[in-house]
């Protein structure tokens, strides 16, 4: 089995485990299993796309298809320290600095 594969099954897997988990009490709880739950459904489309070859613009959510122009993107959450890296095309980067 090939290292993508094993982390494929690994992502599907923990998505399954996820889905089981009852929430912990309180807001906070359910919170909480709301960001794993999120942390696993953006790992199996992140799977999804390197399987099919799919980059999507991390600004419209539209697919970048070969001959667009685009720009790299890093994103750094001030809240979480999440890092969200990908690609945008150059038309909706520049709309998002004029913003």
């Amino acid at each position: 089995m090939s290292c993508g594969s094993r982390a494929r099954k690994s992502a599907s897997g923990e998505a399954r485990r996820r889905l089981s988990v009852r929430e912990a009490p309180g807001l906070k709880g359910e919170a909480a299993l709301v960001e794993r739950l999120a942390r696993s459904v953006m790992a199996l489309c992140d799977h999804y796309d390197s399987l099919t070859g799919l980059v999507m613009c991390l600004t419209c959510d539209k697919p970048i298809e070969s001959g667009d122009a685009w720009v790299p993107y890093d994103m750094v959450s001030s809240s979480s320290g999440a890092v969200r890296a990908g690609r945008v095309h150059t038309r909706c980067a520049d709309i998002s600095r004029r913003h």
